[in-house]
């Protein structure tokens, strides 16, 4: 069925046959889930889960309501509408028994909104589900030390017995692209990180804009890790970054004034003889 935008409803008719439809005053009006960020959260945190999708305002809007899970074992929280497309909803902590057997990637379990009374029947169907996972473990990085002067490539390592994973797309063209693994490198910033395997993460520094201001002797920074974009390992793995001293910047330019001015000497030199010889 079609979701349509703010203030617009779909009517309802009907007819005896395939063509005499009947004069009709009333309206349906539809929701449906078009994305949700993070589409994944570790199994014993609090995560805020925004909810896109069209329908929300309506006359029910204070009775919005997310279920995580399906028919028979499922668990319920209240939805707070933020507008006619935007909806969060929070994660309970450890909201069902976290199976020993679980894949690497964590399980999966169906995602529904609703608004009506249960006796309605009101949760949303289709393809959208929620991943929960076990937060990975951070053992080690490659290389410990990396230059504030430049973007740096640095490798994570991972417990193979608390590996990271793939995470899979949501179905559907409108499939939020923020649902990518992140690096956070404490208060310098984060970057969006590359699976390689279970064991390890690609991750690329971030821009320092004026690396003077970091000293020669380094600071120490932690490294931590979210595989859904938002929910960072509480414990991570320090790298140190090395500064530049800021005379230093000016000792470059040095030669090459140097060298230009070198160059333009004997330019004018040459011009000089050549003038002298031709007369």
């Amino acid at each position: 069925m079609p979701l349509v935008d703010e203030d617009q409803s779909l009517w309802v008719t009907a007819a005896l046959n395939s063509y005499s439809w009947a004069d009709s005053y009333y309206a349906l009006n539809i929701y449906g889930i078009t994305g949700i960020y993070p589409n994944a959260a570790p199994w014993s945190q609090n995560t805020n889960i925004m909810v896109t999708g069209k329908g929300f305002l309506n006359d029910m809007s204070d009775n919005g309501r997310c279920r995580f899970g399906a028919e028979g074992s499922f668990v319920i929280v209240d939805g707070m509408v933020l507008d006619n497309e935007h909806m969060v909803c929070q994660l309970p902590v450890g909201l069902m028994p976290f199976p020993d057997n679980a894949k690497t990637e964590g399980i999966v379990i169906p995602f529904a909104i609703a608004f009506q009374e249960e006796i309605y029947y009101p949760y949303t169907e289709g393809k959208w589900n929620f991943r929960l996972y076990k937060q990975p473990h951070l053992i080690a990085l490659s290389p410990p030390t990396v230059s504030a002067g430049k973007i740096n490539k640095v490798f994570v390592k991972a417990d193979p017995y608390k590996p990271f994973f793939q995470p899979p797309p949501q179905p559907g063209d409108n499939y939020n692209d923020e649902n990518w693994i992140r690096s956070k490198f404490g208060y310098l910033g984060s970057n969006p990180a590359v699976y390689i395997n279970h064991t390890h993460l690609l991750c690329i520094t971030p821009v320092i804009h004026d690396p003077a201001d970091i000293s020669q002797d380094g600071i120490d920074v932690e490294v931590t890790v979210a595989m859904n974009g938002v929910d960072y390992t509480p414990e991570g793995i320090n790298v140190k970054f090395i500064g530049t001293d800021r005379n230093s910047e000016f000792v470059p330019m040095i030669y090459i004034i140097v060298f230009f001015g070198t160059i333009l000497f004997i330019l004018l030199f040459a011009a000089i003889f050549v003038f002298c010889f031709g007369l």
